[in-house]
């Protein structure tokens, strides 16, 4: 998407430029029609440029296509550093997690084994040797240990 938004921001700039030229020549023409009294087919139509005008449309043209060509570059700006941020975040997290594994990781845990919870819940014990907490009923923890 940040690409799209800033080759969309060149395209418009060149194809904006160049229809302000022409929207500045066309429109920045003045024209005026005189008839003669003298005679009954005698209309004269005479077309003069009026260059306030013309620069003025071109300059207020350029304007817009220059705002409009800022706009979407920041734009892809803000994307392509939000997708940086994104990968800078997503390798801290990666390597927050592989700190984050216990030492004893290939030990199996119960389903009752939480983080959250790190007191043993009533109706439960927990193993002196892999600290697994195992239901009450339960006489020998997973890793072989008896209750007692």
């Amino acid at each position: 998407m940040r690409l799209i938004c800033k080759e969309l921001s060149v395209v418009i700039g060149v194809l904006g430029v160049i229809g302000s030229f022409i929207c500045a020549s066309i429109l920045g023409k003045s024209t005026s029609v005189s008839s003669s009294l003298s005679s009954y087919s005698s209309k004269s139509v005479e077309v003069t440029r009026n260059w306030g005008m013309t620069i003025g449309i071109f300059l207020a043209q350029m304007i817009g296509v220059i705002v409009v060509c800022v706009i979407l570059y920041s734009i892809g700006e803000i994307l392509e550093n939000i997708e940086m941020l994104n990968g800078r975040l997503y390798g801290i997290e990666s390597a927050h997690k592989k700190d984050d594994k216990p030492k004893n990781s290939d030990k199996k845990e119960s389903i009752f084994t939480s983080e959250i919870s790190k007191s043993v819940p009533t109706g439960s014990w927990k193993c002196s040797d892999c600290g697994t907490v195992n239901a009450n009923y339960c006489g020998t923890c997973s890793c072989g240990k008896g209750k007692l």
